[in-house]
């Protein structure tokens, strides 16, 4: 209202916006926008609407009115980010926006914490927090978007205030001894494996440490609770998080199409990218999944005798099997939520019930409790899955390490000598460590066949075709796809594979998939 006498948005924008006001006021006396729409003639209509998506010239005030009501109420001393998203211009506010995913300049400015604006303040001579993240984001931005993946201002100015190495002082100050930490710290379900260090370890305070790999664990602090809001335990309890708490977790890359893409890249822009605690840069996500936690690095994990902790050099011991499994079911899916665990387990509980003896087991995909209590739950004789063996994940790892993993669990599940053995394998038919794996003889001929889950007929489909061309033996089809009656349909109208559904009754999985075995 500052250049205005009026008392009403309607006649501040009459006076403000100029060059809709000289339109709409060319032949009119009136006071109001209301009386001055009456007299338009119908150029002048179609002059306001050319910037309108509304349908009609009443509409097209209407919005201009919303529009503008930041700029007719700002005031240049202000120092609240609403004043401030008003002072903006159109410009700024596009430049704004082109780094944000939210739906309005207003959204975009508030992301930021009132640590973060200060920040910023400290590189501005501007008098607003709009005009400082503009100066900040136009001449800072190739600088702060190196090291982020981020779409928004706020996430790049976050990794400028949260993701600093801790100084010696601050270890210090923190009072990072041996017998303290282990008081106060939480270990995630990936670093179960060393529980029997947990007393032994020190803090690799380093100011400029070597750069992580995947398997390196260390200490880190929560800086941003997201979308995992509680951290699985090596106890395997599930405890809330909170801003501060230290946590110890894994680096560790990911790939999951439903959640989020994570890649050890260094030690800053760090996120959980599992509950279990494996730790990465985040690379993208899926939409409806929350921004992820945030964690700061403190320092690596390292035994008393300096060596680092990496849970694969220490835990991942190669063997080879004597023999091949005598039944190996795999488990494929289209994709991520296809419903390859609940398929797996109730193949086992099925197969357990006629008194089968099952060794399950989850070949690759990302560190999680989850899936290895599932296959427990359901009865299996012996559980073991990739993390087992010192992987916080598999993603990017290569042919030859997989193939590694692969028979070291087969050596340990032939000691058990199970009549049928369940593997999953994760993450989807296109993901790259499944098609490394499916285009290997050794899997080939080691495997009966595959029971694939999916999440549609169109995906189950494709899978099959994909299956058959490579040379795989398709038991059943089962999945997400079996809760609908019409996708089953749509599939056996284009294919005789058996249809097998996971609330099927046991003895329908047993019939189906039993022929396949051999005694």
């Amino acid at each position: 209202m500052k250049t205005s006498n009026e008392n009403s948005v309607a006649d501040a924008v009459e006076e403000l916006t100029s060059e809709q006001r000289q339109t709409i006021m060319k032949t009119s006396n009136e006071n109001s926008v209301a009386d001055a729409v009456e007299e338009l003639t119908s150029e002048q209509r179609q002059t306001i609407m050319k910037t309108s998506n509304e349908n009609s010239v009443a509409d097209a005030v209407e919005e201009l009115t919303s529009e503008q009501r930041q700029t007719i109420m700002k005031t240049s001393n202000e120092n609240s980010v609403a004043d401030a998203v008003e002072e903006l211009t159109s410009e700024q506010r596009q430049t704004i926006m082109k780094t944000s995913n939210e739906n309005s300049v207003a959204d975009a400015v508030e992301e930021l914490t009132s640590e973060q604006r200060q920040t910023i303040m400290k590189t501005s001579n501007e008098n607003s927090v709009a005009d400082a993240v503009e100066e900040l984001t136009s001449e800072q931005r190739q600088t702060i978007m190196k090291t982020s993946n981020e779409n928004s201002v706020a996430d790049a100015v976050e990794e400028l205030t949260s993701e600093q190495p801790f100084t010696e002082q601050e270890y210090k100050e923190i009072g990072y001894t041996i017998t303290k930490a282990n008081e106060t710290i939480r270990w995630g379900w990936a670093c179960r494996l060393l529980d029997d260090v947990v007393n032994k370890f020190e803090i690799d305070t380093v100011a400029s440490p070597a750069e992580p790999i995947a398997g390196d664990v260390a200490l880190f602090k929560v800086s941003r609770v997201g979308e995992n809001k509680a951290l699985v335990t090596n106890t395997n309890k599930r405890m809330r998080i909170y801003v501060g708490d230290l946590i110890v977790g894994v680096f560790g890359n990911r790939y999951a199409t439903d959640a989020f893409e994570g890649e050890v890249e260094g030690i800053r822009n760090l996120s959980l990218l599992t509950a279990s605690g494996m730790v990465g840069t985040l690379k993208s996500k899926h939409r409806s999944v929350g921004k992820p936690t945030r964690v700061s690095f403190v320092g690596f994990l390292q035994f008393i005798t300096g060596q680092r902790m990496n849970l694969k050099q220490l835990k991942f011991n190669k063997s080879k099997p004597k023999s091949r499994l005598k039944n190996l079911i795999l488990i494929i899916g289209s994709g991520m939520n296809s419903g390859k665990t609940t398929t797996c387990s109730k193949m086992i509980k099925s197969f357990s019930e006629m008194g089968i003896k099952v060794a399950a087991c989850k070949l690759t995909g990302s560190v999680s409790h989850r899936d290895q209590y599932e296959m427990t739950s359901a009865a299996a004789a012996y559980t073991i899955d990739f993390s087992d063996y010192g992987f916080p994940s598999t993603y990017k790892c290569d042919k030859q390490e997989l193939i590694d993993l692969f028979n070291t669990m087969v050596a340990d599940i032939e000691k058990i000598n199970p009549d049928v053995t369940v593997m999953e394998i994760a993450d989807g038919l296109l993901q790259r460590e499944t098609r490394l794996l499916l285009s290997e003889p050794l899997i080939k001929k080691s495997a009966n066949g595959i029971l694939l889950t999916a999440d549609s007929a169109p995906s189950a489909l494709y899978a099959v075709k994909y299956l058959k061309r490579i040379g795989y033996n398709i038991l059943a089809v089962s999945g997400a796809m079996t809760s609908s009656p019409l996708y089953i349909r749509e599939f056996q109208m284009n294919s005789n594979i058996p249809v097998i559904s996971s609330a099927s009754n046991d003895s329908k999985m047993f019939d189906v998939l039993s022929k396949h075995f051999t005694t």
